[in-house]
């Protein structure tokens, strides 16, 4: 894992690579004369658990180079890489933003309930990508802890993070609904729209859906149209009604889809 030579860094993407149980890239591969196919053809493997690879992960998570920084925090997002987890959590402050995104991505499923803080600093994040990934995050960790800062986002200028945010609590269970509720009456149309595609994540929101399509936008009816993908009931009947009536040819559009 630690060979510096030339072409070190596709010798050592690859050991990683295996150390996470993952098939091995073909671009990795691609015109390195260093590597026989044959042997590096390998089938997916269970992902590392055991001390030894989860310690060598661990490791290079702080390899001078990023791609490697990156691939390492890849092959540690699972449960059973908890362990090295305060290992991910120093990479939540490493200076590529590609790294922190990876970093708090594999925190997500390695540790969700001891990385919650660290994820909720990554909203903070001065690159827009870390900060939309950090929300996106915090719902894969289901962190309710996180929905105040969430429904600040939703709410927010931030357009991009406000539809992660409204994406996170969506996955959020019951106690996110009401936040997202409000989203839904927002003034700003972009967070309208975030908060509908919260909503279409949410088990018992139809009745909230079908109140969308009632919105002044089109855009806005046109994709709480586009969120009941199943409706019944009250939903059936709103779309029926909303494809026949409705002024903009894409809301009609959107309804018979």
């Amino acid at each position: 894992l630690w060979t510096d030579t030339s072409g070190g860094l596709r010798y050592r993407a690859n050991i990683v690579r295996l150390l996470g149980g993952h098939q091995l890239a073909p671009d990795l591969l691609e015109d390195d004369d260093s590597q026989d196919d044959s042997g590096w053809s390998v089938p997916e493997s269970p992902q590392a658990t055991t001390a030894e690879p989860l310690s060598a992960l661990a490791g290079a998570l702080s390899d001078r180079d990023p791609t490697l920084r990156i691939l390492a925090c890849g092959a540690l997002a699972h449960a059973g890489a908890q362990s090295v987890a305060h290992a991910l959590r120093g990479r939540a402050g490493d200076p590529a933003a590609e790294v922190r995104r990876a970093a708090l991505l594999a925190l997500a499923v390695a540790d969700p309930k001891g990385s919650a803080d660290v994820l909720l600093t990554g909203l903070d994040d001065p690159s827009a990508t870390v900060r939309v990934t950090a929300a996106l995050a915090l719902g894969t960790a289901k962190a309710l802890v996180a929905l105040p800062r969430l429904s600040t986002a939703v709410m927010g200028s931030d357009h991009a993070l406000a539809a992660a945010a409204a994406e996170a609590l969506g996955g959020m269970g019951p106690d996110a609904l009401p936040l997202l509720r409000t989203a839904a009456a927002a003034d700003l149309m972009v967070v309208r729209l975030a908060a509908i595609r919260g909503l279409r994540l949410q088990p018992d929101a139809v009745g909230d859906i079908v109140a969308c399509l009632s919105d002044p936008e089109a855009d806005v009816r046109a994709t709480a149209a586009g969120s009941l993908t199943a409706p019944e009931g009250p939903g059936l009947s709103a779309l029926v009604l909303l494809s026949a009536t409705d002024p903009e040819a894409g809301v009609r559009r959107a309804t018979i889809q």
